[in-house]
């Protein structure tokens, strides 16, 4: 849905693997007390866009850890660059987006992500009830080793079909200091328990101890920080063609 941008093309409500590597992500947080405000301005720009026979599909998370809880999230995906151009359905969807949740927003926040396929394991099946979404904010010039990195891991993780499958993308408008964000299935709390083996004894069954450490050192010495958050999936606030 367009919240203060033109709307854009979106991963379907399963969580198949998207045709292109473009995404854009909304953080939307509505003004203090009018949250049911904003949940039924935005369920009515649904309608508007089911009224359009909109052949995109608009997911929709809520925060429900972290600093930003209580936030909505928007994710579109799947897209090429050219895809983020809607001329005039964006102009009009920019409008009822207006008329509509606009009103009741304290704060919009907009991130493009591009997905890395070599480091992701996509996940099967439907959109989870929620999710884990790690950020990692790397040192400047770094993105090469931990990409490097983590395309180890995920070789190992595939391999070994250890845990739930997730995408990584790395977040193109973050600055001078890579971003990259994990995010991770969880289709249940039951999920939330680690897996076995360990996640050091799965590196370390793939690549051996020394493999294994000079890759969590990679890690160690390129990441200078780090978050996560659950997301929970709205499927009254999500619209699906």
């Amino acid at each position: 849905m367009a919240v203060a941008l033109a709307a854009l093309a979106v991963q379907p409500a399963t969580a198949q693997e998207p045709e292109g590597l473009i995404g854009q992500v909304y953080v939307i947080e509505a003004q203090a007390g009018a949250e049911q405000q904003w949940e039924d301005a935005y369920k009515r720009h649904v309608e508007w866009h089911r009224a359009q026979n909109d052949s995109w599909g608009w997911p929709v998370w809520q925060i429900i850890t972290g600093e930003r809880a209580g936030r909505y999230v928007i994710g579109t995906f799947g897209h090429e660059w050219t895809d983020l151009d809607r001329g005039d359905f964006g102009s009009r969807d920019r409008a009822d987006a207006r008329t509509n949740q606009n009103r009741y927003a304290a704060a919009t926040s907009v991130e493009i992500w591009r997905r890395r396929p070599e480091l992701s394991r996509p996940p099967e099946g439907e959109m989870p009830a929620m999710a884990i979404a790690y950020y990692n904010t790397l040192h400047q010039g770094m993105l090469g080793p931990y990409s490097a990195a983590v395309r180890k891991i995920n070789e190992a993780i595939t391999a070994a079909d250890w845990g739930v499958g997730y995408y990584r993308n790395v977040i193109v408008n973050s600055g001078d200091d890579p971003r990259v964000v994990r995010w991770l299935s969880r289709p249940s709390w039951a999920d939330f328990e680690s897996p076995e083996p360990s996640f050091p004894a799965m590196l370390a069954d793939a690549y051996g101890q020394e493999e294994t450490t000079a890759i969590l050192e990679t890690l160690a010495r390129t990441v200078r920080d780090s978050r996560s958050e659950i997301w929970a999936y709205r499927a009254d606030l999500s619209y699906v063609p």
